[in-house]
């Protein structure tokens, strides 16, 4: 009797994309801590899964741990030195940890490789008012009114 019991149970292995799939659907509903379980099973399997690896790296970003996604996107980089949005991304992170010169190096990498992406020239901007302003800057007085006024 027990033979026959066993010989009807199936084991469904998980694929990668059926890990994927469940990540994906754990960081839309923000549970970015599901989700992070489930690409890293999807990385157990495919160590070198670009989409696993970058799946992951949003969801450490958005769940503010910025040096786990630093390290996906840049193992995403390693495999793949065009990958656009994993510059752009690693970029952000550094801004939000505030290392501005890496994230102003990244964001200009971005735009080395495409020219017309507007985000990444805006953030780039932003990072460096940011390494302006911590370095003391102040803004020049643009207007040519005198401080106390006309």
């Amino acid at each position: 009797m027990l033979v026959l019991f066993l010989s009807h149970i199936t084991l469904q292995a998980q694929t990668v994309e059926d890990y994927l799939k469940n990540g994906n659907k754990f960081q839309d509903e923000t549970n970015y801590k599901s989700a992070i379980k489930e690409y890293s099973k999807a990385l157990k399997i495919e160590p070198q899964n670009i989409d696993a690896l970058y799946y992951r790296g949003n969801a450490y970003f958005d769940s503010e741990n910025y040096a786990d996604a630093i390290q996906d996107y840049s193992s995403i980089i390693e495999l793949n030195k065009n990958y656009v949005d994993a510059y752009y991304n690693r970029a952000n992170a550094y801004y939000e940890i505030e290392e501005y010169e890496k994230a102003i190096n990244d964001f200009s990498f971005v735009l080395k490789l495409d020219d017309k992406y507007a985000d990444a020239l805006y953030d780039r901007g932003n990072a460096n008012l940011d390494v302006f302003w911590y370095a003391g800057g102040d803004w020049p007085d643009s207007t040519g009114i005198p401080e106390g006024g006309p």
